[in-house]
């Protein structure tokens, strides 16, 4: 009797891994593109919500006495406070540039160790 031939593995010669450089391409294929072109591609509509005009749209936290101080300077300069807003965060930024770095302290957090519970 004539021994059954099984049938060629097709996916012989591969390797099972792929490359760490294609792994990381694979991981995230968005990596490489503009993140406002990603924005406008997720959109169904095609339109940026996280985009107002040319600004893109974000929150942040700020302490009442803060935001009482910026409406107060806002007025006094006759500015809309979110162009004073946007320049605070320049001209902040224009300082890290230049090398001045905000103090620093270490924050120590400590949390429990969650037990695995069940009712």
């Amino acid at each position: 009797m004539a021994k059954k031939k099984g049938l060629a593995n097709p996916m012989a010669g591969f390797d099972a891994k792929p490359t760490k450089k294609t792994s990381r391409i694979l991981d995230n294929p968005l990596e490489s593109v503009i993140p406002t072109d990603v924005r406008k591609a997720l959109n169904r509509k095609g339109k940026d919500t996280t985009m107002a005009g040319r600004y893109l749209r974000r929150s942040i936290l700020v302490l009442p006495e803060m935001d009482e101080a910026m409406n107060r300077k806002a007025r006094e300069l006759g500015v809309g406070k979110m162009e004073l807003v946007r320049y605070l965060l320049a001209a902040g930024l224009e300082q890290l540039n230049r090398g001045e770095e905000p103090e620093k302290k270490e924050v120590v957090t400590v949390r429990l160790e969650m037990p695995h519970w069940q009712e």
